[in-house]
């Protein structure tokens, strides 16, 4: 199973480009109670982008909302296998959803990973070429020969490790 990472489950909001905040394991009527304005001390961006994904109303995101508004850089949709993968590691109270302050926390998670990959990409081209992928794990502490480099490329190819595939560069 997957675990938070360290500082992401804060209430920390960060502008980033997705599309309420009851965490309650109970679910009640769609609008119910539903908050328009963001609550104070919340981001106002973030609570657009919140509230603009909980299609339902509900006052949390589903995985299904949760992957309609991720998309790559090509405008793809997010896999459902990422998707998923995120709500084990933010739906930190296991309602089988993420309330705001999740989907916060989440999306500085994937604005941390689509900073990694511009920094890593050197060249700007949107795509870990090898030399930028043997840099990238290098500074992340792992040493792998250039077969072993050679081997995740033809495995991965560029589809994996371009801009327009952020759902499996996270992964």
């Amino acid at each position: 199973m997957y675990s938070q990472p360290p500082g992401y489950g804060s209430s920390h909001h960060h502008h980033g480009s997705i599309h309420s905040t009851h965490s309650s394991r109970y679910s009640r009527p769609s609008g119910y109670g539903y908050q328009t304005a963001p609550p104070p001390g919340t981001d106002p961006t973030l609570w657009a982008y919140f509230t603009g994904v909980d299609t339902d109303r509900s006052g949390s995101i589903t995985a299904n909302e949760l992957q309609q508004a991720l998309v790559n850089g090509n405008w793809t949709k997010f896999d459902l296998d990422t998707v998923k993968m995120l709500m084990s590691i933010f739906d930190v109270d296991r309602s089988g959803t993420i309330n705001y302050n999740e989907f916060a926390g989440l999306w500085k998670y994937i604005q941390d990973w689509q900073n990694v990959f511009r920094h890593f990409d050197r060249d700007h081209s949107g795509t870990i070429e090898g030399h930028e992928l043997s840099e990238a794990l290098r500074s992340f502490g792992y040493n792998l020969s250039p077969d072993l480099l050679r081997l995740i490329e033809q495995k991965y190819g560029a589809y994996c490790l371009s801009s327009s595939s952020t759902s499996e560069f996270i992964v």
